[in-house]
Parts: C-alpha cells; sequence; structure tokens
C-alpha cells in the first residue's frame, strides 16, 4: 500500500509539473499548431497573436483565452476580412467533460469585434469556410449547459446581395444563456445595439436607430427551425411586441411572424423617423393612441414571396411644443400596406384612406392610394386645406422660420396611371383644383429680408398646371410670374421625368448678390464685438430634369458690382443648362447684346458668350470686369467709350468668378478718341522721347483684334492716333503680367527735345553740312520693345530714320544719292567723296565703341559673378569669408582694368580710322583743286 502510495504521489506531482509546464515551455509550439490544424480544416485565413491557457488557476474550471484574433477570406474573397476580434475567451467546468452527462460552459464570449458578412449575388456567402468532408459519420450526441455566452461593444455588417438587403449594427452588445443538445438550442437573449440600420432595396427602413431587444430563441439541432418567444424589441422609443417561426426547408423558407405594438403614442412611432427628416421632438408634449402591427407569413422561394401586412393607426393625436401655445390636434392617420403573397408584388396595395389633423385650428385632410406599384403605379390622391401660417406659426417649431404669415387655400385631387401622366395622355388622368396664397410673409434664416408673396394661384387641369399670378417682393428685390407648367404629374410622381414650362418673367429690381451670399460671423476674442463677413456660397447651380422658357423684361438687375437696366430677353432651362438669346440690356452707359450659354453639368459652371458691346464706359469696366482688370490693368486709367464684339468661353469657381486661365476669346476693341493719365508704358516712352505730352496720352480710333488663349492675351498689329502721331502697336501679355509688346511711333522733329535732335544731328552732320536737313525727313520713326511687369516695364528705343532704317543708314544713303547729281562738279564730287569717308570712318568708330562698351560690361559682369561665387563658397567662416572678400575685389578690378583696356583700345583704333580717312580726304580735296 505505501508503495502504490509512493508511486500515485510522483506520478500525481509530475502530473501537476507537466500541467504547468507545457504551456509555459511549449507554448510557441501549441500556439503554432492550432493554427496550422484550424488553417487546415477551413477555407479562410486564421490568424492570432496569442493563446492563454489555464487550468489550475480556477480549477476545476477551465480557461482558454485568444488575442487578437483575425479570419481573412481567399479566393473570391480575398483582402476581405470575416472577423477581427480584441479577444476571445472561454471557461469551461472541466469536471463535466470527464463526468456526468452535461458540459458545463460557464462563459464564452468575444469582445470589441468587426464582423463583415458578405453574400455575392451568386449566392456564396463568406462566412461558409468549412472545408467538405466525405467521411460519413452519425450526428454527435451532446448536452451543454450555456451559463453565458457575450459579444460585448462589436460592429456587425451582414451584405447580402443576392437579396439586396444590408444591415449594419454599430456598438452591438449581446448576452444569453441556454441548454444545447443535438436535438434543439434553447437560448435566453439580450441585445442592445447604438446605431441599427436596415437597407432592402436601396431604401433605408430603419435609418440609425437605438435598439433594446430581449426574446427567446428556440433553434432546432439541424438549424432548419428559428423559433421566436417574448419578444420585446424597443426601437429609439417604440416598443414592439413579436412572435412566431423561419423553417427553412430544402427548396422554401416557411415563416409565420406577427408583431405590434401596445399603449404607444405617435411621439414614439414617430422616433423611427429619422431625425435627420424630423424636427426635435425633445419636450413636447403628445396625446392620443399609435398603433402599429402587422405579420410576415407565407412561403419564400425561388419565384414566390410571403404575404405581409403593415397597419398604422392614429387615433386623435395631439402635439404641442413646450414654447408655442398652439398644437396640432385631431391627428388621425390610417396607412394600410397589404400583399398577399405571391409571385406578383405588383398586387401589393398601399392605401392612406384617411390623413387629418388640425394646426391651431386650420384643418388639412387628404388620401392616397396606390396600386400596382412596381409596373405602372395607379395613384389617386387628394388634397384639401385652408391654413393660416400666423397660427401655423404658434403650434409648429421651424428651425430657421422665425415668422409666418399669410393664408392657403387649396382643394385638388387627381388619379391616373403613371405612365399615362408621363406621356400627356389628358383623357386618361383626372386632375383639377387650385392653390390661391394670399398676403404670405416668411421672415428667415435662408433670406436676410422678408419673403413677400402678395398674390399667387395656380390652376391643376389634367394638361396644365397654370400659374395665372405669382407676385413676390424679398426686401427691395421684386419678381412676377405668369405662364403654365405641363408633364408635371409625371414630375413629381415618376423617375427621371422632365418639367416642361413656358413662363412671363418681371421685375423692377433685383439683386442677384442677395441670393448668392450668406453672413457668417468670425471674432477672434471673446470679448471683442462680433464683427460680420459677407462670403459667396458657391455656383449658382441650374437644376437638371427642366425644360423651361422664360421671356424676361427687367428694370434692373444687380450682380456683383454691375448694374444692368434695361433687360429684355429670352432664356432656355435645360440639361443643367441656361441659355440666352438676343439678351439686351444697358450697362456702364452702353449697351450690351448676348447670347451664349451657362452650364453645371460638370464640377464647374461653365459659360460660353457671344458679347457685343456698344459705347462701354472704358473704366467703368476695367473696374467692374476681372477680366479687363487682369489682362489690361491699363484701362483703369483711360477715359472714354469703346465697342466691341466678342466670344468668350470661360469656367467659373465657386464664388462665380470667371477662373482666368480657363478662358479663351477672340474679338475687337474699338474706340472713337480716348484720354488717359498714369499709364507707365507711355511714362517711359515720353521721358525717353523728352515729350511730356506722353504723360498724359490721347488715343483716337483704336480698332485692335486680340485673342485670348491658355491666359495669354495676343493683340494683332494695329494703327492708331497717340497725340496726333501715327502709331502702332502688337503683341502678347498674359496673367503674370509679362509684357512682350512692341510700339512704333512716328515722331515729329520739332516734338523732340533738343537732346535727341543734337543726336541726330551728330550722326547725321554731313547731311548737315549739304545742306540736306529735307531729305533726312522732319519725321524720326521710332520703336520700342516693351517687356517685363505690367507695374514696371522695361523699354528698349530704337530710332529710325523716314523709311524705317536708323539715321546712320539714312545719312549714308542720302549722301550716296547726292553724289549722283552732282557727279559733274569734280570739287563737289571731291568734298561729297570725302565726307562720305569721314562719315563712314566715325560710324566705323561708333560701331566699335559700341561692341567695346558690350564686351567691357561682360567682363565687368563675369568678374563680379565670379567674385560672388567666391563669396557664396565661404559660408559663414569669418576668415573663409574675408579671404573671399578680398580675392573678389581683386577679380573685379582686374575685371574694370580690363574693360577699361578693350574700351581704350577700341577708342584708338577707331581714331586710327577716322586719322586715316582724314588723310584720304584731304587728299581728294587737294586732288580736286
Amino acid at each position: 500500500m505505501k508503495k502504490f502510495l509512493k508511486i500515485f504521489s510522483v506520478v500525481f506531482l509530475l502530473f501537476i509539473i507537466a500541467a504547468f509546464a507545457i504551456p509555459y515551455f511549449y507554448k510557441d509550439k501549441i500556439v503554432n499548431y492550432i493554427k496550422a490544424d484550424i488553417n487546415k480544416n477551413i477555407n479562410a485565413k486564421v490568424d492570432f497573436e496569442d493563446v492563454d491557457l489555464s487550468l489550475f488557476r480556477s480549477f476545476p474550471n477551465f480557461n482558454l483565452g485568444i488575442d487578437k484574433l483575425t479570419v481573412d477570406g481567399v479566393d473570391a474573397f480575398k483582402n476581405i476580412r470575416l472577423l477581427e476580434a480584441k479577444d476571445l475567451n472561454l471557461t469551461l467546468d472541466i469536471k463535466s467533460v470527464f463526468g456526468g452527462d452535461q458540459i458545463k460552459i460557464n462563459k464564452i464570449g468575444v469582445e470589441q469585434a468587426k464582423v463583415n458578412i458578405l453574400v455575392l449575388e451568386n449566392g456564396k456567402a463568406n462566412y461558409d469556410i468549412s472545408k467538405p468532408n466525405d467521411a460519413q459519420s452519425e450526428p454527435s450526441k451532446f448536452n451543454i449547459d450555456l451559463k453565458k455566452y457575450f459579444i460585448k461593444n462589436s460592429d456587425l455588417i451582414y451584405d447580402d446581395k443576392s437579396m439586396g438587403f444590408k444591415a449594419e449594427l454599430i456598438n452591438l452588445n449581446h448576452e444569453g444563456s441556454g441548454k444545447l443538445s443535438e436535438k434543439i438550442y434553447e437560448l435566453k437573449t439580450k441585445s442592445t445595439v447604438d446605431t441599427l440600420t436596415i437597407t432592402y432595396g436601396n431604401i433605408d427602413y430603419l435609418h440609425k436607430v437605438k435598439a433594446d431587444v430581449t426574446t427567446d430563441f428556440d433553434i432546432s439541432g439541424d438549424f432548419t427551425k428559428f423559433t421566436l418567444k417574448n419578444t420585446l424589441a424597443t426601437i429609439n422609443d417604440l416598443p414592439i411586441m413579436a412572435d412566431g417561426f423561419v423553417e427553412m426547408k430544402e427548396n422554401e423558407i416557411v415563416m409565420d411572424i406577427n408583431y405590434k405594438t401596445e399603449n404607444a403614442n405617435i411621439a414614439q412611432l414617430l422616433s423611427l423617423v429619422p431625425k435627420v427628416y424630423m424636427p426635435d421632438l425633445t419636450g413636447v408634449k403628445t396625446g392620443g393612441v399609435a398603433k402599429l402591427s402587422g405579420f410576415v407569413k407565407g412561403h419564400n422561394t425561388e419565384t414566390d414571396l410571403p404575404g405581409f401586412k403593415l397597419l398604422v393607426d392614429v387615433q386623435n393625436a395631439s402635439i404641442q411644443y413646450p414654447d408655442l401655445p398652439e398644437k396640432i390636434s385631431n391627428i388621425n392617420l390610417l396607412t394600410d400596406v397589404d400583399f398577399k403573397g405571391g409571385s406578383d408584388l405588383n398586387t401589393m396595395i398601399v392605401d392612406l384612406p384617411k390623413i387629418l389633423f388640425d394646426i391651431a385650428g386650420s384643418r388639412i385632410s387628404g388620401n392616397l392610394n396606390v396600386k400596382q406599384p412596381m409596373t405602372d403605379p395607379f395613384i389617386s390622391a387628394a388634397f384639401k386645406t385652408k391654413l393660416d401660417f400666423n397660427k401655423v406659426n404658434q403650434a409648429v417649431k421651424f428651425e430657421q422660420i422665425k415668422d409666418l404669415s399669410g393664408i392657403l387655400d387649396a382643394d385638388i385631387a387627381f388619379s391616373g396611371l403613371v405612365s399615362a401622366m408621363a406621356n400627356q395622355q389628358v383623357d386618361k388622368i383626372n386632375a383639377k383644383g387650385f392653390f390661391n396664397l394670399t398676403h404670405f410673409k416668411m421672415k428667415s434664416d435662408a433670406f436676410k429680408d422678408i419673403v413677400q408673396i402678395p398674390s399667387a394661384q395656380l390652376n391643376l387641369s389634367p394638361a396644365q398646371l397654370n400659374v395665372t399670378q405669382f407676385n413676390s417682393i424679398i426686401g427691395a428685390n421684386d419678381f412676377s410670374l405668369t405662364g403654365s407648367i405641363s408633364n408635371y404629374l409625371a414630375y413629381f410622381l415618376g423617375k427621371n421625368e422632365v418639367l416642361k414650362g413656358d413662363f412671363y418673367g418681371k421685375s423692377k429690381y433685383l439683386n442677384l448678390n442677395d441670393f448668392m451670399t450668406d453672413t457668417s460671423i468670425e471674432t477672434s476674442n471673446k470679448n471683442q464685438p462680433q464683427s460680420t463677413e459677407t462670403k459667396t456660397t458657391g455656383i449658382i447651380k441650374v437644376p437638371a430634369n427642366l425644360d423651361l422658357n422664360f421671356n424676361l423684361t427687367a428694370d434692373k438687375i444687380k450682380y456683383q458690382k454691375l448694374d444692368l437696366n434695361n433687360i429684355v430677353g429670352v432664356m432656355k432651362v435645360a440639361n443643367q443648362e441656361i441659355k440666352l438669346s438676343n439678351l439686351n440690356m444697358n450697362l456702364l452707359g452702353g449697351k450690351v447684346q448676348l447670347s451664349g450659354f451657362y452650364n453645371t453639368a460638370g464640377t464647374n459652371a461653365k459659360s460660353n458668350l457671344s458679347i457685343n458691346l456698344d459705347q462701354m464706359g472704358i473704366k467703368e469696366s476695367a473696374n467692374s470686369f476681372d477680366m479687363f482688370s487682369s489682362y489690361a490693368p491699363v484701362l483703369k486709367n483711360m477715359t472714354g467709350n469703346f465697342f466691341s464684339n466678342l466670344s468668350l468661353n470661360v469656367d467659373l469657381d465657386e464664388n462665380m468668378n470667371p477662373i482666368l486661365k480657363s478662358i479663351n476669346s477672340q474679338g475687337n476693341f474699338k474706340t472713337n478718341e480716348i484720354s488717359a493719365t498714369g499709364i507707365n508704358v507711355m511714362k517711359k516712352v515720353g521721358e525717353i522721347l523728352k515729350i511730356n505730352e506722353l504723360l498724359n496720352p490721347k488715343i483716337d480710333k483704336l480698332n485692335a483684334s486680340f485673342t485670348i488663349k491658355d491666359g495669354t492675351l495676343t493683340l494683332k498689329p494695329n494703327q492708331f492716333k497717340l497725340n496726333g502721331m501715327q502709331a502702332g502697336l502688337s503683341g502678347t501679355f498674359n496673367l503674370d503680367k509679362q509684357l512682350n509688346l512692341e510700339l512704333t511711333l512716328d515722331v515729329p522733329r520739332e516734338k523732340l527735345g533738343n537732346n535727341l535732335n543734337g543726336v541726330i544731328n551728330n550722326i547725321a552732320g554731313v547731311a548737315n553740312k549739304l545742306d540736306l536737313n529735307k531729305d533726312i525727313g522732319q519725321v524720326v520713326k521710332t520703336k520700342f520693345k516693351i517687356t517685363g511687369l505690367a507695374t514696371n516695364p522695361q523699354i528698349k528705343p530704337v530710332l529710325l530714320g523716314n523709311s524705317g532704317e536708323t539715321i546712320a543708314e539714312t545719312v549714308t544713303q542720302v549722301v550716296q544719292d547726292k553724289i549722283e547729281t552732282v557727279k559733274n562738279d569734280a570739287l563737289v564730287k571731291a568734298q561729297i567723296e570725302s565726307d562720305k569717308l569721314m562719315t563712314a570712318a566715325k560710324l566705323q568708330k561708333e560701331k566699335l565703341l559700341i561692341e567695346a562698351e558690350k564686351l567691357a560690361q561682360e567682363t565687368r559682369d563675369k568678374a563680379k559673378q565670379a567674385g560672388d561665387e567666391l563669396l557664396k563658397n565661404a559660408g559663414d567662416n569669418p576668415l573663409k569669408k574675408l579671404a573671399a572678400q578680398t580675392a573678389a575685389d581683386k577679380l573685379v578690378k582686374e575685371g574694370d582694368k580690363k574693360a577699361n583696356q578693350i574700351v581704350d583700345t577700341a577708342t584708338r583704333k577707331g581714331d586710327e580710322f577716322i586719322q586715316k580717312a582724314q588723310i584720304q580726304a584731304d587728299d581728294l580735296i587737294n586732288k580736286a583743286k
């Protein structure tokens, strides 16, 4: 006995040591083995970070923990994660595994999981990851007592593309308990979801609602039948009870589920409506009864759907806001959605036979019935009221509306097939009634001014909605409209239908800026007074699915900085585009005619216009149009009028301003006499020519053609009078204000300053001696290359003769001509030849000096550049900088020396040319004598 006890003690001790040692020393091998075994048996990739195995800490319970578990799809579901969990935990009563007829699981659950279930259109699901097993086996028998299972703080998405069904549960907390055997699973559960969205057929039937569900489940062992018992679901604030079952058979799903509410009120019913579509009901008093009931019953097969019914019955309900004196009362609403089941959803009927409520004593009543909704709906509807908006404002709380008044008297009814409405088969449509709105006023945050509609009347017929009168006033703005709308029923009831209409609009004054801006408050300090800044809200979008024609007349329209007067024209709205035809107006003292379009179908608004401008003010236009001020800022300094015909293609930004780089345009620019002050180019030309009158230039009969492409304006060569002198201008100008222009100017000699005339006389000295002034000409042709920035232009002048050559070329030619006329006079001929030699020598010296000065300056520049490079390479080291500065000074000094030598050499060679020419000239004269 002692020997047995000794052996048992040793074995037991070894077992205890092994139980502690195996998880510790062989943990990595165990983890890798578990991963490999799992992945071998499933069609997915399973991974986890760590496994915690524990027996003795909670004996006789066995604990298993898995950290950071992931399950990723393969094949068709590659890169789609099925499961990601921070922690998965299991606690098992180990004694129940080895003894007794029931296994006890104390706890199993998962925390912070993200589950993404996806079913493809072909029915293949990413959760179906078990590999098929060909071996036949008897169903295993088991009996499990599940004390607790849970899902904490987790998200679940179920997306079934084969059914068009999607459920999204955010922050799901679910717990339950029960008994599990091979025959049945009996579970008691409780769930909460912070955000639940259920979508079917692209319609959100539940949109971000909060749910709390308690229910008992009976699930068959083969998972073919699910039975709901004692179910209470609170969705937002509405409690719903349900029971029934869903059973999946070989070729069909059989279901019988009933649901209903008890002791509900209208506030609880309205809580199902997403808050984005409903006003805040916090603190609202409600009364009356709201009942919701229905069922889903029948067979779901490949061809048939189960029947369903939804009944909403609101009786004598009321709503009253806590801070408003009146209430919405006598609310009676009956909604019945009924489908008997089968293959044809078109047999479904949506019936609202009673819609009735009073707003502060003003009654609103109506009804709606829809049949064959899936193919060609037949709609029958009616609406009637005499609504006092002043009382409405005392019973209904509007977020942005501060004040409301006026009377709406309406009584309409229509019925017919949507196809008949779309095809304008007026003989198959019944539509009649009217809308009359009088003395309507509204103060709203959406408008800075009170909106007034003194009178508006619309009459319905099967063919048209006739606007017999519509008068509106918003602040200082007024607008009136008459006309008719066709296809209105199909537009409001159908899909992608086009609303058609013809209107006549009139206005005495419209300020479009009032409808393009909003007011935002910006403060830098809470203790400082608030400042208001007006900002544009974006481009004016043209609605889609419209085909409207407008004949417009307006006395005055204000748009940004412009005042448009006496506007008359035709406007067509279609395909997200406004098309203008012969729109005439007075603007900036002149007349404008527009044709073209404004389109908002894309990201940016686009416009393409043909514009005729007549007698427009130049300065006023430059101050009002960004294009003018950007491409020709000098226009702001000019007074006078201009004429222009141009085509303009431009995109507009979010503030309705032109995107200048997108401009493509061509046209002309004509003027009569205009005057200007402060033009930098003219100022510099005047300084060069010593002509003071060019400081205030006057331009007569300008006729310029231009193009704008890719942001660059190209001015074609054109002629005009500048202060009575013949002038020409051509070249380019871009958005960076870079100039590349050429200005030509014919200047009478008497307008030139004395110095310039002296230069010309010195160059043409020979001609003067020969009394040839009249041959040189009394007009000096000048040409100016204008480059650089418009604000600081760089101007390079060239003096020309009367036929376009340089002055020196002109003198040489005149001398040559004179030789031919006096060639019989030997002395004169000798004198001419002598002067010709001297002139040629002087010109040669002048040319040498010009080239020498250019080369000398290049030498100085290179020396200076080399010195700067030495200083740059010296860095911040003071010794290196001192040495570099000394070397740089030396380079500059040597550069100046070389430059002076170049000039001295050229001067010496030039003097040699003149001395040699003088000797030859004297010899000619002596021989002639």
